[in-house]
């Protein structure tokens, strides 16, 4: 008798409970697990976590690790990196972005160690509505898998972008530097930059890695302030810029790109054009066929005026 009580009382619940206007908090995260191979003790590695919120109301979101790697994570917005937070807020219909950032424990024993990391939604108390409605809370997981082992590796890439590949006369040359660090240990290259015309070196400067800036984790990208390369006194001409990227002293990667300094300077007409093939609008051959069908049209209506100044008289 007493369990067929407790029965009725439970389908009486469940039927309150349906009765009820039920909101979902829908929430996503890229699914990718997260792999790290050949992970150092004591490293740090970083991980872009991205939050999808598909409701049109803001929705605050907790953050937290699970598993064996739950006291390696801390997470932190991208324009902050120095205060970890655990929870943020996601605008309606909307994605976020979050660093997560793994240190690998100095003292765990070489092997395999798997994890979550996992998003939460967190129901909305300050919504007011007539009706009564049940929150329930999401939880999307991203698989976390990270082997410890003492193999380091030194791998990386670097983007050098010039801001222009066509200077004027005594223009500076601003270039882009964008590391992306692909081995599994922090990284401060220098960098050493040379300047050549008709192979022969006129400038030759070694850039340190900035001072007071934290080293390129594995996995992450990272762009330093631009570089400035005064071009005072560059006869013109073509140039090439030579770049070798060095860790402790030893040349790992190397890149190049070619550029000129005062050409259209020396050429009236190429100055004229200059600002439209740099706004992508016309190409030189395009300009000189349009000048000369500009200067055949010009002389047909010429013959043409003439010609009907000579019929009227």
């Amino acid at each position: 008798m007493k369990k067929l009580a407790n029965s009725i009382i439970i389908m009486i619940l469940l039927t309150f409970c349906l009765a009820l206007p039920i909101k979902i908090q829908a929430i996503g995260q890229i699914s990718k697990p997260i792999v790290i191979k050949d992970a150092l003790r004591g490293q740090k590695y970083q991980e872009e976590i991205v939050v999808f919120n598909t409701e049109k109301s803001n929705l605050k979101i907790s953050l937290s690790a699970e598993g064996a790697i739950k006291d390696w994570v801390k997470f932190y917005k991208l324009e902050d990196a120095k205060n970890a937070v655990s929870e943020v807020e996601i605008k309606a219909s909307s994605n976020l972005k979050v660093n997560a950032i793994i240190q690998v424990s100095s003292s765990v024993p070489n092997g395999e160690y798997k994890g979550l990391i996992s998003a939460t939604s967190k129901p909305n108390t300050t919504a007011s509505t007539t009706d009564s409605q049940v929150f329930l809370s999401q939880k999307i997981d991203r698989p976390v898998a990270i082997t410890v082992s003492d193999n380091q590796i030194l791998k990386f890439d670097v983007s050098v972008i010039p801001k222009d590949y066509d200077l004027a006369k005594n223009e500076p040359l601003s270039i882009r530097i964008i590391y992306d660090n692909q081995g599994n240990i922090d990284i401060s290259p220098q960098m050493q930059m040379k300047i050549k015309k008709d192979d022969q070196t006129i400038s030759n400067v070694i850039y340190p890695y900035p001072e007071n800036t934290d080293p390129v984790k594995p996995n992450q990208r990272y762009e330093i302030n631009p570089i400035i390369l005064q071009t005072a006194g560059y006869a013109p001409g073509q140039y090439t810029a030579e770049f070798n990227f060095l860790i402790n002293n030893e040349s790992k990667l190397a890149k190049k790109f070619s550029f000129s300094s005062g050409i259209y300077d020396n050429i009236k007409v190429l100055g004229i054009f200059k600002s439209f093939n740099m706004a992508n609008l016309f190409s030189l051959p395009a300009l000189t066929g349009l000048t000369i069908i500009i200067g055949i049209m010009a002389v047909i209506s010429t013959i043409k005026y003439l010609k009907l100044k000579a019929s009227q008289k």
